[in-house]
């Protein structure tokens, strides 16, 4: 019997983030937005497994962003994928985000193992 992929919303206005998410995680489902509007939009209307999140977007930032979405989704797990320095792993976890994963070579090494232990936490 096949189970339906678990879905990621993955928001970054860099298109080629989405795509290595989406290769690195292929067990996956990956459906990506572009900015923070677009973001709302899917995050609202659809039901996602895990929400990644960049901190810089064209029409505000991440932290933005999950503090919106906090307020009409409190379950869904979210995780910062950033290359900023301006916002820390404190910060993320205190305004109801799960982690922060900076871009890099942390990125590959550190995404599956992350989304695996907060996806099978819904299980």
């Amino acid at each position: 019997m096949d189970f339906p992929k678990k879905r990621i919303l993955c928001v970054d206005d860099d298109s080629s983030v989405c795509d290595l998410v989406s290769y690195l995680l292929r067990g996956f489902e990956v459906i990506s937005a572009s900015n923070k509007r677009e973001a709302i939009g899917k995050a609202s209307a659809h039901n996602f497994d895990l929400i990644l999140l960049d901190y810089h977007l064209p029409d505000g930032n991440g932290l933005e962003l999950c503090l919106f979405i906090r307020q009409f989704d409190k379950e869904t797990p979210i995780l910062f994928i950033t290359a900023t320095a301006f916002i820390t792993k404190h910060e993320v976890l205190a305004i109801g985000a799960q982690g922060l994963i900076k871009k890099g070579l942390e990125l590959a090494n550190d995404l599956a193992f992350t989304v695996e232990r907060l996806v099978s936490r819904l299980r």
